[in-house]
């Protein structure tokens, strides 16, 4: 009887570690992920520019 090779038993995770390898690069998801990244960088900047401000007055 031939050898069947399989794949290792010791694996830990059976999914790829992160969720973008299971989304397209054409995908909406994208989009939408860059405009809630863009609006959260836009409010980080805002808010440490009104904390800089209040330290000054």
């Amino acid at each position: 009887m031939p050898c069947i090779e399989t794949r290792n038993r010791q694996q830990t995770t059976l999914l790829p570690n992160k969720l973008d390898n299971y989304i397209t690069k054409e995908n909406p998801t994208r989009i939408i992920n860059a405009f809630v990244t863009l609006q959260r960088t836009f409010l980080q900047t805002v808010f440490i520019m009104l904390n800089l401000f209040m330290e000054v007055s």
